[in-house]
C-alpha cells in the first residue's frame, strides 16, 4: 500500500512548461552568451508567461515578466 503522504510532482500546466523552458534556455545562456536566437527565445517565453499568468489572474508574474 502506498503511503498517502508521499511527495508528489505537481502535474505542470502550459504556465509552468514555458517557466521550465524559460529557465533552461537561461541557463544555456550562461554557456553561449552571444547566441541570439537564445536570447529571442527568452524574450518571447517572457511574454507568453506574462500573457497567460494574466489570463490566470495572477498579478506578480506579468510584474516580474516587465522587470
Amino acid at each position: 500500500m502506498k503511503d498517502p503522504k508521499a511527495p508528489r510532482q505537481p502535474l505542470m500546466d502550459p504556465l509552468g512548461q514555458m517557466c521550465s523552458d524559460g529557465k533552461d534556455t537561461a541557463e544555456y545562456l550562461w554557456q553561449v552568451p552571444k547566441d541570439a536566437a537564445a536570447r529571442q527565445k527568452i524574450l518571447d517565453l517572457l511574454t507568453q508567461i506574462g500573457t497567460e499568468s494574466a489570463k490566470q489572474g495572477r498579478r506578480e508574474m506579468p510584474k516580474l515578466v516587465e522587470e
